[in-house]
């Protein structure tokens, strides 16, 4: 089975097991080709959150279908993880099992310190596996770019990988896109979305932006028609599924969902440092459910195959209005 990523513009987040599902199904039945974004918290060398895959688990997995999807990791690098590491032996782990690995040290990294460990990285993914193929720079939330910098980095890590840049595809360009709370409260630039395209056309490589949610499938078509190649939705798939379970769940099992998310944590990165979660209990359960799918105690709230069907129908609905927009 031989992937061409040319014709691959959505890539939506590994999020459920439900969710995956879905968007097998999708493919399966004859759908437009999507790809998987797994980062490294949903799934990673030793497990995740996401129905508690490991790297290696998760692509064969998918891979057992006999479909083509493409399986990029994303946000693969340095503070990345459930554990504080340097994301090395990760990506390394990942160059044998997915197709595409976005190399982003941009947490903790700068500019001039981020471009050798991008080489370093490709290097040593190559060494393990030649097909690997490669997604750079990263999202404004991380660490914000201009067109300058976009193009600085291209060139740079061209000029000293050579004929190895061949195996980088996509690079991540910015024009204004941010989540919180919910929404997607980036402001969107045009012609910095334009700058951007441009650049990477120049350099021969496709352009790819994130954080795609909650945008009106009209935008979406927009950007594409303006050359974007390729654009990333994940934290808008959970919500579909969480809200299935809010329109069903008793209030009594809500605030026993609400309590596993709070003490999990990770609602302190969707929502303002002032948020305080006991104001608005379904917000919290809506944004940050599924992180806790696969703890032991919410399988006493529910088991989540009774609403596989419900999931699939909404991710599949969800994708063909973009479809239908966006191509």
């Amino acid at each position: 089975m031989q992937l061409y990523i040319n014709d691959f513009k959505l890539y939506l987040g590994v999020m459920s097991k439900n969710i995956v599902d879905a968007v097998i199904s999708y493919v399966k039945e004859g759908g437009y080709p999507v790809g998987f974004i797994a980062s490294r918290r949903q799934v990673d060398k030793y497990g995740g959150y996401c129905n508690g895959w490991s790297t290696k688990s998760f692509v064969e997995y998918v891979k057992g279908f006999r479909i083509p999807i493409p399986i990029c990791r994303d946000h693969g690098g340095s503070g990345q993880g459930i554990n504080d590491d340097d994301g090395v032996a990760s990506l390394l782990y990942d160059a044998s099992y997915m197709d595409i690995i976005h190399i982003d040290p941009w947490k903790k990294l700068n500019m001039i310190e981020a471009i050798p460990y991008i080489i370093d990285v490709i290097k040593q993914c190559l060494n393990i596996n030649p097909n690997c193929l490669f997604e750079i720079g990263t999202e404004e939330s991380i660490f914000y770019m201009d067109s300058n910098d976009v193009d600085f980095l291209i060139t740079s890590v061209k000029k000293q990988l050579q004929k190895l840049f061949d195996n980088v595809v996509y690079v991540v360009i910015q024009s204004g896109t941010s989540l919180e709370s919910g929404i997607n409260t980036g402001k969107y630039d045009e012609n910095r979305l334009k700058e951007m395209i441009d650049i990477c056309k120049k350099h021969y490589v496709f352009s790819k932006e994130h954080n795609g949610d909650y945008l009106h499938p009209m935008l979406i078509h927009e950007k594409f028609k303006l050359g974007l190649r390729a654009i990333n939705i994940a934290p808008e798939l959970a919500n579909i599924e969480t809200n299935i379970l809010l329109n069903i769940l008793s209030e009594d099992k809500i605030n026993k969902w609400f309590d596993l998310c709070v003490a999990n944590g990770q609602w302190k990165k969707w929502f303002p440092n002032n948020f305080n979660p006991f104001d608005n209990k379904h917000k919290v359960v809506s944004i940050c459910g599924h992180y806790v799918f696969n703890n032991p105690q919410f399988k006493d709230i529910i088991n989540l195959e009774h609403i596989a069907v419900d999931v699939k129908n909404a991710i599949i609905k969800f994708i063909q209005e973009r479809i239908y927009y966006g191509f």
